[in-house]
């Protein structure tokens, strides 16, 4: 009769216990420091990344975590690199990671007309810029181009960084002076959207000459 009573206790121990178990809704979620989350559905032991900084990807998950229901097969984890967004497949258990793509562009505008380097996402640029000053006896040369960019296409422009050169004489030798230079302007941090110029400054004899460049976003 005991061992009847401590089985039966045990059963129904069991019971309240499974049943409690089922009725678990909550949702964690818990940082961590490479810009993901990670998101347990209730007592669904699917695991789920977001990349944080991606407000598409963190809203599909958040929806896929509410209308989930309970599934105990979870898919194997990969990652690949993608032009695209970063984002997550549930399905496939797929983690798009974007990585930036180098372009060589053989002209960029320098008489400060304007262009858009990327749309979607923050550029970083090398622009190699050719400067050539001719100086007299009578007047002295100089030039410069500097990389600027706007948020509205318009004033304030901020400034990126300059390429320049200058020639003159204190003492003249000869009638005139040639003077050729070579300089890269480097940036790294061009918001995906903005509005880029390269507006030169001249004085005397001065040529600017755009060579080549990289683009990356």
């Amino acid at each position: 009769m005991i061992n009847k009573i401590i089985v039966l206790f045990i059963l129904v121990s069991v019971h309240l216990l499974l049943n409690a178990s089922s009725q678990t809704t909550a949702k964690s979620m818990l940082a961590m420091p490479n810009g993901f989350i990670f998101v347990a559905a209730g007592n669904d032991p699917t695991m789920v990344l977001a990349d944080t900084n991606n407000t598409a990807s963190a809203a599909a998950v958040k929806k896929f975590v509410k209308d989930s229901t309970p599934s105990y097969v979870m898919a194997a984890m990969s990652i690949t690199k993608t032009s695209n967004p970063t984002s997550f497949n549930q399905v496939t258990g797929v983690i798009n990671i974007y990585t930036p793509t180098s372009y060589s562009v053989t002209n960029r505008p320098i008489d400060s007309s304007t262009f858009v380097i990327s749309s979607l996402y923050p550029a970083s640029v090398n622009y190699f810029i050719q400067i050539d000053c001719t100086s007299t006896i009578v007047s002295s040369a100089s030039g410069s181009l500097t990389l600027q960019y706007s948020m509205t296409g318009s004033a304030p422009w901020t400034d990126c960084g300059i390429a320049k050169n200058a020639n003159s004489f204190a003492l003249a030798v000869t009638l005139q002076g040639f003077n050729s230079q070579v300089s890269c302007i480097n940036w790294n941090d061009i918001p995906a959207g903005a509005t880029c110029r390269l507006k030169p400054t001249k004085s005397g004899t001065t040529t600017i000459t755009f060579l080549k460049s990289q683009e990356k976003y």
